[in-house]
């Protein structure tokens, strides 16, 4: 068993035991963010208590969500670099087990009639033995049969054979890179519920702050999405999730600097910070400056 992470001493929810020493940057993040969270809260409580109840609950609340907005943001980061490094592995394999291509033409043309020859003979099996075939070649690392079936102009066999038989040549001849996926996998799902629990964990936080006035409730509530293009909303919920895109309707989770921003905000903080600066901003690494701040509901 991994040796269990200090961050466990004060939030046992959130780490995961067999995975601590995996999770050992992202435990640091959660344990800083959150410490970061919790002194935020005690600033607020300490807003002039001499201000009106609802220019001091304004002000409270002005602290409180920015510490949350920079914690949801820390988490994301790095939750979109496990599951950039899944897709890279995705990738790797998706390559290894990715049909060759014949080197020349009449090597091309012999590959065709193998293939030709090869689906009359399926054709003339019964569907339990044409899938036996197709699972025990592809599970020996022989793509033969499954590039003859991909390629025929009229079904043969039920797309989910085909599938499962895909399945299998990857993980024959990638087995390395499956491994590795089925561990960062494991590790970005462990991740994630444990960015979960800490969001929940900061409510909590917040609903036991008792000398933090209730939230003004002045402004209605508009959608964060809603200068947004259809086109627009479909990159998002990419990048997001279907979760994470409900989350930023309901005003729990902000919406990503890329979409936040107009384009002239943008041009405007590259030109200001520069490129890798401006970079860093827009990934999350960096405190967007206060003068391209944006305000509620804009």
């Amino acid at each position: 068993m991994a040796t269990l992470h200090p961050l466990a001493q004060k939030y046992p929810r959130l780490v995961n035991s067999d995975l601590s020493a995996d999770l050992n940057t992202f435990y640091n993040t959660v344990g800083a963010t959150l410490g970061e969270y919790e002194a935020a809260l005690d600033k607020a409580r300490k807003v002039d208590h001499d201000l009106k109840d609802s220019a001091r609950a304004e002000r409270q609340h002005r602290i409180v969500d920015t510490a949350r907005r920079k914690l949801n943001r820390a988490l994301n980061v790095e939750i979109q670099a496990l599951n950039v490094s899944a897709e890279n592995i995705r990738q790797e394999i998706a390559k290894a087990a990715r049909p060759q291509a014949a080197e020349t033409e009449i090597r091309e043309l012999i590959n065709y009639l193998k293939e030709t020859e090869l689906r009359a003979e399926l054709r003339k099996l019964d569907s339990e033995t044409r899938a036996r075939l197709l699972r025990e070649s592809a599970g020996r690392g022989d793509r033969s049969i499954l590039t003859a079936l991909e390629n025929s102009l009229t079904p043969i066999c039920a797309p989910q054979l085909l599938d499962a038989a895909r399945q299998s040549y990857s993980e024959a001849v990638a087995t390395e890179p499956m491994q590795r996926l089925a561990v960062v996998e494991h590790i970005t799902r462990s991740a994630t519920e444990t960015a979960r629990r800490a969001e929940y964990e900061a409510e909590a936080m917040l609903r036991g702050a008792k000398e933090i006035l209730p939230k003004p409730t002045t402004a209605a509530f508009e959608s964060p999405v809603k200068n947004l293009s259809d086109s627009e909303k479909t990159r998002l919920i990419g990048q997001v999730g279907a979760q994470g895109y409900r989350e930023i309707l309901q005003g729990a989770r902000e919406l990503p600097l890329e979409f936040a921003l107009t384009d002239e905000t943008k041009a405007a903080l590259k030109e200001w910070a520069g490129e890798t600066a401006y970079l860093e901003i827009m990934a999350g690494k960096q405190e967007l400056p206060p003068q391209f701040a944006i305000a509620p509901n804009e």
